[in-house]
């Protein structure tokens, strides 16, 4: 095969062929790249890792974080199942479970959290005492107040 007959074209530095079908051979031309069988995609990443955090933040004990990682992780492990007739992936299932469980566990917390202060008096001294000290009057003083504003 004739090596002149690939020549640059110009300054732009691209090759014209010059009446030849074959272009010329390179020596990694019968290596193909190794195929990529991910089937996973940046939405089933996304579900899994907010599930993971939903979770975590939960433990941590915050109030708002779980219901956002929460909440996300099952949006995005429903934006992961792109076809109706596929089955939605490992991941993603494992992701929407997790943020459901986050989303579970951080509710409880709080209803329990609730439901101690507001029965122990013990518990809800210490709260009064806590509110007094930010605000200058009571917990109770407060949930009057409010009672009174709704009651109107």
């Amino acid at each position: 095969m004739d090596e002149n007959l690939w020549q640059p074209q110009g300054d732009s530095g691209t090759q014209q062929q010059n009446n030849n079908p074959v272009p010329p051979t390179n020596p990694g031309m019968g290596y193909r790249p190794p195929v990529s069988y991910s089937n996973s995609n940046g939405f089933v990443t996304a579900a899994f890792t907010c599930g993971i955090l939903a979770i975590v933040t939960t433990i941590c004990m915050t109030v708002y974080l779980p219901f956002i990682f929460g909440g996300l992780s099952i949006i995005f492990g429903v934006l992961s199942k792109r076809e109706p007739n596929v089955p939605m992936l490992t991941k993603a299932k494992t992701g929407i479970i997790c943020g459901v469980g986050g989303l579970v566990l951080n509710l409880a917390l709080i209803v329990f959290c609730v439901n101690m202060v507001m029965t122990n008096p013990e518990y809800r001294n210490q709260l009064n005492e806590a509110c007094e000290e930010m605000y200058g009057y009571t917990f109770d003083e407060m949930l009057e107040d409010m009672q009174q504003e709704l009651g109107k």
